[in-house]
């Protein structure tokens, strides 16, 4: 029952995560003509009808975001346990931290498009590091090691510098 409870609870703190990475997608989407027109053939391409289409892409935008999460989620747990020979940093921590940095990033990405009409590719370049900020202050919020969190921090910049140059 104990481990019903705790995966009940990572789903619904998923929730927001995972409802906020739609929502930018269809927005970048929205805004971008050209992606518009990708999408559009491709849905056509495979005979969908528009409802389809939405369901699929929803259900591909949900699976690619659940696979980086759990990959960087893994990646930092990972060198963290590299350096944590006394056991003393905690999976929830991390888990909090990411889960509420990456909601923070899609969450400002949305905001700045719709209530300031600020286009992504000015701000996209930015958000990883809105994104490095919350991530970094919320796991100290929570794990109060500034061990850990200086290696944390270290280990999500070179994730997203990664991801940047790529």
């Amino acid at each position: 029952m104990k481990i019903l409870k705790k995966i009940l609870l990572i789903i619904i703190i998923m929730i927001p995560y995972l409802v906020s990475s739609i929502m930018l997608f269809y927005t970048y989407t929205a805004n971008q003509s050209n992606l518009q027109k990708q999408v559009e053939i491709f849905q056509q391409s495979l005979s969908m009808t528009e409802t389809q289409m939405h369901f699929f892409t929803a259900i591909i935008v949900l699976l690619s975001n659940i696979l980086v999460f759990i990959f960087t989620f893994f990646l930092i747990k990972l060198l963290l346990l590299i350096f944590d020979r006394n056991k003393e940093s905690k999976n929830e921590d991390l888990f909090f931290a990411l889960v509420l940095g990456y909601t923070a990033a899609n969450m400002t990405s949305l905001i700045l498009n719709d209530w300031f009409r600020i286009s992504f590719s000015i701000f996209m370049n930015y958000i990883p590091i809105i994104d490095l900020i919350t991530f970094t202050s919320l796991y100290y919020f929570f794990s109060k090691s500034k061990k850990f969190t200086v290696i944390v921090f270290v280990i999500k910049t070179i994730i997203i510098l990664t991801i940047i140059i790529l």
